[in-house]
This record gives structure tokens, C-alpha cells and sequence, in this order.
């Protein structure tokens, strides 16, 4: 039975709630249920659905500053948001920084990249969202914390070394600033 359960919970959490509903409806089985009570067509037909499930999960990496990281945001930001919305969040990584610049992800991009890769078939997402911090005025040096030639630089740099991972990039441009209400 401790075999039973133990299984049974792992398999149930691969999904989401609403794919476990449908399979409940559609393998004719109430929730909440005990895995001792399912029938062996109904075990096959869970097994069946991760099968085909699992083809269509994808790997989002996400690079970006404290806005992909969800700094101050209780909710978990608009990454977090994301994963929910998917399938699996095992899949999701955010690698947002607080504070980061584009110089900052380019220096860390294909080290954090490598690992988080799918080695399988399903594709792979990657986000670029940086550019705030960039474009940050310095007061100091009266300038842009990174020059925007340096920012295009990098953030080609970064496109290039995505592109020998994957077709699937996407670049998520910074909110405008209203500069008078961060001096």
C-alpha cells in the first residue's frame, strides 16, 4: 500500500489541477480518490496522459533584472505568473537578478543557460528581459549606467550564444521610465 500511495502521489503531482479534473472526468473516477480504488484501466489511462503530456512541456529560462525576478511584487512577478499558466512549473526557471544590467546577464548567460536546457526534444524558451537598469541614469558620470551602443552590444552578444541553443528566443523590451520620479 506505502508503494501504492507513494506513487500515486507522485504521479498526481505532475499535473495541474485542471488536467487532473479532466482526467477524473474522463477516466470516470471522483476526487478525491485513493490510488487502491482506481481500476488498472484507469492507472493505464493516467500513464497514457503523461505520456503524451510530457512531449508538449517546454523549458522557459528567463534572464532578466528584479522585474523578471518579481522584486516587490507579492504575487511572485509576471515570470511567476507564467509559470502557473503552464503545464509543469519544473520547467520555468527564472534567472532574474535585482539590479542587473545587460552586462551583468551576458557575463552569466551561457554558464546559467547550459544546465537548465532541455536534453530531450522539447523545446526550449529563452526571455530576454533587461534594460532597465541599463538605461538608468547615472548622476555621477552623466550618463546611462550602461551606454546604449554597449547595451546593444551585449544584448546582440547574448542573441548570438542563444542561437546555438535554440531558435526560440524572445526579447521583452524595458518599461518606460519617468525620469523625474527616480531622481
Amino acid at each position: 500500500f506505502y508503494f501504492v500511495q507513494n506513487g500515486f502521489n507522485r504521479i498526481k503531482s505532475l499535473f495541474t489541477y485542471h488536467q487532473w479534473r479532466r482526467l477524473a472526468r474522463d477516466l470516470n473516477f471522483s476526487l478525491p480518490v485513493q490510488p487502491t480504488k482506481l481500476s488498472f484501466d484507469q492507472w493505464l489511462g493516467i500513464f497514457k496522459f503523461y505520456q503524451v503530456i510530457k512531449w508538449f512541456m517546454a523549458h522557459y529560462i528567463i534572464f532578466g533584472d528584479s522585474i523578471a525576478q518579481g522584486f516587490n511584487d507579492l504575487t511572485g512577478g509576471w515570470v511567476q505568473r507564467l509559470r502557473e499558466s503552464l503545464t509543469l512549473d519544473d520547467y520555468v526557471y527564472n534567472l532574474g537578478v535585482d539590479g542587473d544590467t545587460s552586462d551583468g546577464v551576458l557575463t552569466r548567460f551561457e554558464n546559467e543557460l547550459k544546465p537548465r536546457l532541455s536534453t530531450e526534444s522539447k523545446p526550449n524558451y529563452i526571455l530576454i528581459a533587461i534594460g532597465s537598469n541599463d538605461s538608468a541614469w547615472n548622476n555621477q558620470s552623466n550618463q546611462c549606467w550602461v551606454p546604449v551602443e554597449k547595451y546593444r552590444q551585449n544584448l546582440n552578444q547574448i542573441i548570438k550564444i542563444a542561437r546555438k541553443y535554440t531558435d526560440k528566443i524572445i526579447l521583452i523590451s524595458p518599461e518606460p521610465i519617468d525620469q523625474i520620479k527616480v531622481d
